[in-house]
């Protein structure tokens, strides 16, 4: 597999975690998450299914999959004060998501700096009383940095990663509309 982003091509362990990725997005894509939502909401009240998916994707940085300042924090020395972007988790509560388990472990056996970062990063979360763990935009953005995607271009993975899951969302908002007008 070859990367448009850089010259050297994808070793197994690359494209291992980028399977592992892809796998955990499709199921994080069929929780009630915003981009998820906004999809079939757009989707179904416009009968488009491109204007499903691009609303689907205004909906990512702020809140929900802020990836470039996650990709900063996961980079810089200093764990921000207050809510840090990339933990927390409006669906698993309290423990760490199951979902991401095999990434989370891709990730220690690849970058395991990476994956100390994130360690501590959630342990000083914990001494502030905040028990929240990494959500998938953390690591959607620590598989970027392993694979070496520029952060302004980090959300191409959490996209191309949801896009096969929005696509049969948004196709079961769109299909009973298109059987009526037959």
């Amino acid at each position: 597999m070859n990367f448009f982003w850089r010259e050297e091509p994808a070793t197994e362990q690359e494209s291992k975690l980028l399977a592992l990725l892809f796998k955990a997005h499709e199921e994080s894509s069929f929780r009630n998450n915003v981009s998820s939502v906004v999809l079939q909401q757009v989707a179904g009240g416009s009968g488009s299914y491109t204007n499903g998916v691009a609303a689907a994707i205004l909906s990512l940085g702020g809140v929900h999959a802020p990836l470039e300042d996650i990709h900063e924090v996961l980079t810089d020395g200093e764990v921000p004060a207050g809510i840090v972007p990339g933990w927390g988790n409006s669906f698993i509560k309290g423990v760490p998501d199951s979902a991401w388990a095999e990434v989370d472990a891709q990730i220690a056996a690849m970058a395991p700096n990476l994956a100390l970062r994130i360690s501590s990063i959630t342990d000083a979360l914990h001494a502030r009383g905040k028990l929240v763990f990494p959500n998938p935009g953390c690591y959607t953005a620590a598989v970027a940095i392993i694979l070496g995607i520029p952060k302004q271009i980090a959300a191409y993975l959490f996209i191309s990663a949801r896009l096969s899951p929005w696509t049969y969302l948004a196709m079961n908002q769109l299909v009973p509309q298109l059987q009526l007008q037959t």
